[in-house]
């Protein structure tokens, strides 16, 4: 029909998830779209076309344990957003999650708020091609205020707190050397203070460090960055300017000898970045790149660019 907005879908298993791969607006009763087999990121063996304003069947929600209760979340599809919505606890944080098959073994997490309402709500910009699947989930440890002398935080996941052969309970975080560290801990995040446990120089990506016995009751942890590595170079900035023809150019200024290759992705929070196979040196002065769209797969309405260092 006229004027109504689809969503091209494939299948690569005929019990598997339908998964979003472009969006088409028609101009006819009938319409048509070609689709490059060798540029899809699977070998789809079916297709279809769904309106957009109806919810594809693998854009689902479910209900997620969280501390012996039920947190129910409530998905809206807008006519350029999708919003989740479910019942929060004022100042609790939680963590918004995203996957694009519902068998991936990780979740990706799109974003952490501080609930500022009994009913909470956050909201993605349509279409979200890398993430079919969401939940919502209350986060471990609350948004930190850092104190002074303490520049942020690091990330932990799960499988970075485990026991060890002599039941020894580890703490193990990504790192930087030469960087101090303040592992904190506290017995429970409703209205417990955060303790100082030790202060770790980092002497490699990866740090570890086991609690001693009478630690071991906390159960909640952080690691605090306490200084940051000795910056040798300038940062570098990348600025992109949109061409006539639709192209973009990319420009940046470095040291001489300084290689860099440039990466992008369609979408913001990325599920991958694309590397272009091309390493560009630095002269000193500004140092030039432009996408015609030949090195990409072509232009796209919108897209984001990174340096990569090359060591």
């Amino acid at each position: 029909m006229p004027g109504i907005k689809y969503q091209i879908q494939g299948q690569v298993l005929e019990t598997g998830p339908w998964d979003g791969l472009k969006e088409v607006t028609a101009d006819s009763e009938q319409t048509e779209e070609c689709l490059l087999l060798l540029e899809l990121p699977a070998p789809y063996q079916r297709f279809r076309a769904v309106e957009v304003d109806e919810p594809p069947d693998d854009l689902v929600l479910g209900t997620v344990k969280e501390g012996g209760e039920d947190l129910v979340v409530e998905i809206e599809l807008l006519e350029k957003e999708v919003c989740l919505s479910w019942d929060a606890k004022l100042e609790e944080t939680y963590t918004i999650e995203g996957k694009e098959r519902l068998l991936d073994e990780e979740w990706m997490q799109i974003e952490v708020v501080l609930a500022e309402a009994e009913r909470e709500e956050y909201c993605l910009e349509m279409p979200t091609a890398d993430y079919h699947f969401f939940r919502v989930r209350r986060s471990e440890e609350l948004l930190p205020q850092p104190p002074s002398g303490i520049v942020g935080f690091v990330q932990l996941d799960s499988e970075g707190v485990q026991f060890n052969a002599n039941q020894e309970l580890c703490i193990t975080w990504n790192s930087q050397g030469e960087i101090s560290y303040i592992l904190q801990g506290t017995e429970n995040l409703d209205g417990g203070e955060w303790e100082d446990i030790e202060t770790v120089v980092a002497d490699g990506e990866t740090t570890s460090y086991c609690l001693p016995t009478g630690m071991q009751s906390m159960r909640f942890f952080r690691v605090a960055i306490l200084g940051m590595a000795p910056i040798t170079q300038p940062r570098v900035t990348l600025q992109a300017r949109l061409l006539e023809d639709g192209g973009v150019a990319l420009t940046w200024r470095a040291e001489v000898g300084r290689q860099f290759r440039v990466e992008f992705t369609d979408m913001i929070p990325p599920r991958n970045w694309t590397t272009i196979p091309m390493i560009l040196s630095s002269d000193g002065g500004d140092s030039i790149f432009t996408d015609d769209g030949s090195m990409t797969g072509g232009l796209s309405e919108q897209r984001y660019y990174r340096l990569q260092k090359v060591e």
